[in-house]
């Protein structure tokens, strides 16, 4: 039997110095001021500020989302405290929510997926001359959301980690392996795809030392793999490069409102129209985000969806009605507090966001998890401080600088791709000084690039990659204290019930219950045999390489039981999908839609040589000299007709980027011999 003895109990014994709900002289108030203290340092105060207005632009500009500014920005907050660099990284997530509501509203475009369905009211309404009480209501909205969800947050993440210190590595497995199917179950696309993602992420996991021995594996005697891959090149990777190649694949048609923008304090009808529908979705977005999987985009379209059904009027949605952009623009805001409930309570990210404001902490040696609120009470009070603060600051700050979003809209694609990619491989090279971090953002990115051609979801890739260790060593001390019971994950009646839930989410989706999956339908998948056949020489490599580790037994699990366990679950789960879809292509008279048909996918392939030739010169032709070159061609082949101007960036952006690592950051970079000759090094 395992002990009883909770998983947590020795983090626990550490954390008798600040209780959060077990000192009866300290109230929720107290600790609410205790975060208000460490909000209120001039240098914590500014890094909110930056946090939010960057967010802001983030979400303004189509294109770029939260998820890769965040993954880009996070090599800048290695000299922080951890504190301070989750109330930047915090306030650019949910400042992108504020700001992406601008972009739907003037250019029917949303500024990122959660503001999507903002556009439908929203651009009507600019159209109509009242793109003011459109923008308006949208910020007071948000931050009527904001302020509700971060005191919802501030009630329930305590006592439910109080509740999570008790469990066992059984509940904890269990509750991992809900969350993994829950976001694979809401992934979009095949559910089955999204499973093989989570698989293969949990790979990628698992080079390195192995978490309960400590033996090295899959490192293949490079230095640079002994410790694992780093989470911030896989996280830029994945959402910085892809996010690229796709957006210079295409054109992004802006049709901006033209016109000075009025009235953007709502009027006294504005108001009565939109209580009712920011009220709903506050409280919808909160508790709906709580969900493994679920983010921010869902609760937007179940808000506009029930204001619609609860309307007099519901013809008139999609004409301009101002609470079809109250309701959403609540729900996704209030969605934030809702996610990062299970985050700092649990220790599980229940999206990718999440997961990259997990791996934040990790990095500044953070451990995440129900003790996160005893041990680091600064990090939780001064996170839910810095959220009103940066609330009220977003209210302040953006209906007077409308017009300046206004004018950052006109800025092309190709003058911001260059500047993203650079931060990329220079803030990957910044991490420990290794040129083969910044190689390793180029080949996750092109992987991540793939990915999305195919249809694979990238979310259950990263929250498996990051979960990974945990969800191995709880998978394996649990059959260690059991003596290899396979039956202990059903004696505990918590996991038993977090089990129950994982079979009922996988069997529902063969019982054709899942209504929202079903609006995500889309045209048949190209190229899944031969991704899916791919995939399966992957696992069965990896499966052959496992079994070269101890496999041990079910009483004393070794470093290659549970990998190679991982790689039977890849290869099965890939043979499954090749006989699915050859079963489907011959039933199938509608054919796939090619995704490299009409795009300029050949952009990609110049960009990634180009990535690829900079991190092999880096080192020998120095910072400067290999800066200048690829941003001299990035630009220039962004626009070959501003040549003039692209060469101009291409000299302003090195020199900008070198201030900013060498000087600012004091990051040691590779001089070369112009840079010698300067006196540079």
């Amino acid at each position: 039997m395992i002990k009883e003895q909770s998983a947590f109990s020795a983090s626990t014994e550490r954390a008798d110095c600040f209780t959060v709900s077990g000192e009866k002289s300290l109230t929720a108030l107290d600790h609410l001021l205790y975060g208000f203290s460490i909000v209120f340092v001039p240098s914590n105060l500014l890094i909110c500020f930056v946090g939010v207005l960057f967010g802001t632009l983030v979400g303004v500009l189509p294109g770029f989302g939260p998820g890769a500014a965040m993954a880009i920005l996070m090599t800048t907050t290695f000299k922080m405290s951890a504190v301070s660099s989750i109330i930047m990284l915090a306030g650019i997530f949910y400042g992108a929510m504020y700001g992406g509501s601008t972009t739907s509203v003037l250019v029917n475009i949303p500024g990122e997926a959660a503001s999507a369905i903002t556009c439908l009211d929203g651009y009507q309404m600019a159209k109509q001359g009242r793109a003011g009480p459109a923008l308006g209501i949208a910020a007071f909205g948000s931050f009527i959301a904001g302020t509700f969800s971060i005191i919802m947050l501030m009630l329930l993440a305590p006592p439910l980690a109080e509740v999570a210190l008790k469990f066992g590595f059984p509940e904890i497995f269990g509750l991992i392996l809900l969350g993994l199917v829950m976001v694979s179950y809401l992934a979009r696309g095949s559910m089955l795809k999204a499973f093989m993602m989570a698989a293969l992420g949990m790979m990628f996991g698992m080079v390195g030392m192995d978490p309960v021995s400590g033996t090295g594996r899959f490192s293949y005697g490079v230095p640079a793999l002994m410790g694992g891959i780093g989470i911030v090149p896989v996280v830029m990777g994945m959402f910085g490069l892809p996010e690229v190649f796709e957006n210079m694949e295409i054109t992004l048609k802006q049709e901006l409102v033209e016109g000075k923008i009025k009235g953007l304090l709502p009027t006294l009808k504005d108001w009565r129209e939109s209580v009712g529908p920011i009220a709903r979705g506050s409280v919808l977005g909160f508790f709906v985000g709580i969900l493994p999987g679920i983010g921010a985009i869902i609760p937007t379209f179940i808000s506009y969806a029930l204001e619609k059904k609860l309307s007099k009027h519901p013809e008139k949605f999609g004409t301009g009605i101002i609470a079809g952009v109250a309701g959403p623009e609540a729900a996704n805001n209030a969605a934030v507090g809702g996610s990062m409930v299970p985050l700092l309570a649990l220790g599980i990210p229940p999206t990718a966001i999440m997961a990259l404001l997990m791996g934040a902490l990790m990095i500044h040696g953070v451990q995440v998890g129900p003790f996160l609120i005893k041990e680091h009470p600064d990090i939780f009070w001064g996170v839910i401080a810095s959220m009103y603060v940066g609330n009220a600051m977003l209210l302040i700050l953006n209906l007077p600088l409308i017009g300046i979003w206004v004018k950052m809209l006109r800025v092309p694609y190709w003058v911001l791709a260059p500047l993203i990619l650079l931060f990329c491989l220079v803030g990957a090279y910044s991490i420990d000084g290794y040129i083969y971090d910044s190689l390793l953002v180029i080949l996750v990115g092109i992987l991540g690039y793939l990915m999305r051609k195919f249809q694979y979801e990238p979310t259950p890739f990263i929250l498996a990659f990051i979960l990974g260790s945990m969800f191995e060593t709880t998978f394996r001390q649990s059959l260690i204290y059991s003596f290899g019971d396979l039956l202990v994950f059903f004696k505990k009646p918590i996991s038993a019930v977090l089990l129950s839930l994982v079979f009922l989410v996988i069997a529902s989706n063969f019982i054709g219950i899942k209504k929202v999956r079903a609006m995500k339908a889309g045209p048949p998948e190209f190229g899944q045999v031969p991704s899916a056949l791919i995939l399966f020489v992957f696992a069965l490599l990896f499966f052959l390489q496992s079994i070269q580790y101890r496999l041990g037994s079910l009483t004393n699990p070794e470093p290659g039981f549970f990998p190679a366990i991982l790689g039977s679950i890849l290869g099965l789960l890939s043979l499954a999908l090749v006989v699915i879809k050859v079963r489907q292509k011959t039933g199938q008279k509608e054919r796939a839609e090619n995704p490299w048909i009409g795009l300029k996918w050949s952009k990609t392939v110049y960009i990634s040589v180009s990535l690829l030739l900079y991190v092999v010169f880096f080192s020998a032709a120095g910072f400067l000299l290999s800066t200048f070159v690829l941003m001299e061609f990035l630009f220039v082949f962004g626009n070959p007709k501003k040549w003039m101007l692209g060469s101009l960036g291409a000299f302003l952006s090195s020199g900008i980027s070198y201030v900013i690592f060498r000087i600012l950051l004091d990051i040691q970079l590779p001089s070369g011999f112009i840079e010698r000759l300067m006196g540079f090094y």
